[in-house]
């Protein structure tokens, strides 16, 4: 026996109750419609009481073969959705049947007799209806509330195996044009960390917002140092990821790579793409409905971009990996195979326009749930290397996709390593030879697991290229900002014999030795002068032994020199001391 829940008028908690019969629905019925069904399924009534009618209409509809001449005279399309209605246990979604096939229309009595919508049905969805073989009511099928259509129980039973013939996504030929971004995700997010290491950035006035970079860091001009592509929805995904994984921080008013960032570079390249991926999953506010399609979007009700993405993610799962798929043909059996990925919670009365012609497309499963799965696949599942896109000619959109064996992992995690927070840490330092140092100081570490001693390397190398490998060379000016970073002459040494598994030219040693040996006869560095207006006010600062310990060297009776990291400190204790100092930076 079928169950399911129901919504008793003027009730707010859902009750259980058995699936109405075939007598029960058909009690819901006019008389005039009763007539029109009995007209389809061959039965004759002669009666004018709708009760009797109900019982006489039931009775033909059950009698022997019945099911069989009403079923033979749907279309192909009706006849595939009782399938899936049968396939479904004989209860589905009503979101989900409106969404591909269209809706059933509410008709009063003067037009459903002059419109017969049982001989001339709007979509399919109506031929069943109006054919008395489908069914609706407000209910509960999973976690999911609203409208829900259902086969009657007798009529469940009696229902012959339809199956039919099962959709499939098309395989098509390998295309000329790949284009796979494989790791570039967490590639590129070294490579900002490694930027902000090296330069002073500030930290944003304020948050920006999901899918957007702050402004001190979208004037950078990355160029061929990006591994994947420049867009700004990706550069804001990545500032997204970096924040909420907190790889960055404030340290002095500029953003710096945190010590965690260490723990995260570490990881193996499974495990790290593997907690990018956990995170962007279950992201609220990077929503792709609106950063990637360019639409505008009023609902009514609970919207959750990661239950959209899980359910999203899930029907891709089904998908083989490792073979060319059309990509028309994948969302065309997305709109059969799950049509409510989105809308999956009663969506239907959302507004959703176009962003750009203002357009109203909440009613188009293309304009919407389509776009936004073709969206996911060519941008954000490309940008994580779940997926690569293929075309026939270069600069042409793709027409078909492939499933990597990375993406197999993450669509299915109990295949990988989930890569959590708490996931084992490789130990960089116990792992073989990765790296080769030639005469002219050309370094070429391998890049699979090498996250970390790139991110080393990088402190006194340059970066020229990468494929396979990553190709830095050492010149003078990046030792010298080696050194200026804290890192002995030495210290370099020894870091190029680890990775390169003692294999470090006698004149590579020679060269960076010399170098170190140039470095310090001199410093330079910011500071300030705090001036007095005479010795005695200088006296008397000089007295305040909290303000005496943050003044350097004197360059008169009434100057003296202040480190800027003392500036704030001092600004404070002279204002304690009565002493109200004129600021001029």
């Amino acid at each position: 026996m079928s169950v399911y829940y129901g919504f008793a008028q003027g009730l707010a908690r859902p009750y259980t109750y058995t699936m109405k019969d075939l007598y029960r629905c058909l009690d819901e019925y006019s008389l005039e419609l009763l007539q029109a069904i009995a007209q389809v399924w061959g039965v004759s009534l002669a009666v004018t009481d709708s009760r009797e009618a109900i019982v006489q209409l039931a009775e033909g509809m059950l009698a022997p073969e019945a099911i069989e001449r009403a079923l033979g005279g749907l279309s192909e399309q009706a006849k595939v959705i009782l399938a899936e209605v049968q396939a479904a246990g004989g209860v589905v979604s009503g979101t989900r049947l409106t969404l591909s096939y269209g809706n059933i229309r509410r008709l009063g009595p003067a037009r459903m007799a002059r419109e017969r919508p049982w001989i001339y049905p709007e979509n399919p969805v109506e031929e069943l209806f109006y054919r008395g073989l489908l069914y609706r009511a407000y209910g509960q099928i999973g976690a999911q509330y609203g409208e829900i259509y259902f086969v009657p129980q007798q009529l469940y039973d009696a229902l012959p195996p339809l199956g039919g013939n099962a959709l499939t996504v098309t395989k098509v030929p390998t295309p000329a044009q790949v284009e796979e971004d494989g790791n570039a995700l967490a590639e590129d997010i070294l490579t900002m960390l490694a930027y902000l290491r090296r330069h002073r950035v500030s930290v944003p006035d304020e948050e920006a917002p999901a899918g957007a970079l702050p402004e001190t860091l979208a004037t950078i001009s990355w160029g061929k140092r990006l591994l994947g592509e420049e867009d700004p929805r990706r550069l804001g995904l990545i500032w997204l990821l970096l924040r909420r994984l907190r790889l960055v921080q404030d340290r002095g008013g500029h953003l710096q790579p945190a010590l965690r960032a260490r723990d995260w570079l570490r990881l193996s390249d499974e495990q790290r793409r593997a907690q990018l991926w956990a995170v962007w999953r279950e992201e609220l506010s990077w929503d792709e409905l609106r950063l990637l399609c360019g639409l505008t979007v009023q609902e009514s009700g609970v919207y959750s971009p990661p239950m959209v993405r899980k359910r999203l993610l899930a029907v891709m799962a089904e998908l083989p990996a490792g073979e060319w798929l059309s990509l028309d043909s994948f969302l065309h059996w997305l709109q059969v195979k799950r049509p409510d990925y989105l809308r999956g919670d009663g969506g239907l009365g959302w507004l959703i326009r176009d962003a750009d012609s203002g357009a109203n497309v909440t009613a188009s499963w293309a304009e919407v749930e389509g776009r936004l799965a073709q969206a996911m696949v060519t941008t954000v599942l490309r940008w994580f290397g779940a997926v690569a896109l293929g075309s026939n000619d270069a600069g042409q959109e793709p027409h078909a996709f492939l499933v990597t064996a990375e993406g197999r992992r993450l669509l299915s995690p109990s295949q990988g390593a989930e890569g959590q927070p708490g996931a084992a840490v490789k130990d960089s330092r116990a792992s073989a030879s990765v790296a080769t140092v030639d005469d002219d100081l050309t370094v070429r570490i391998e890049v699979r697991n090498t996250f970390y001693e790139r991110y080393q390397l990088e402190r006194f190398a340059e970066w020229i290229s990468q494929g396979e490998r990553a190709v830095y060379r050492i010149t003078p000016e990046s030792v010298w900002r080696g050194q200026n970073a804290g890192i002995k002459g030495e210290q370099m040494v020894g870091f190029l014999r680890r990775i390169s598994g003692d294999q470090v030219p006698l004149v590579v040693i020679g060269a960076l030795r010399a170098w170190a040996g140039r470095f310090g006869r001199v410093t330079i560095r910011r500071a300030a002068i705090l001036q007095a207006v005479d010795s005695r006010t200088m006296e008397q600062i000089l007295a305040h032994q909290g303000v005496a310990r943050l003044l350097g060297q004197a360059i008169s009776p009434t100057m003296r020199l202040v480190d800027e990291e003392h500036i704030e400190e001092l600004i404070r204790l002279l204002k304690e001391a009565g002493i109200w100092p004129q600021v001029r930076m």
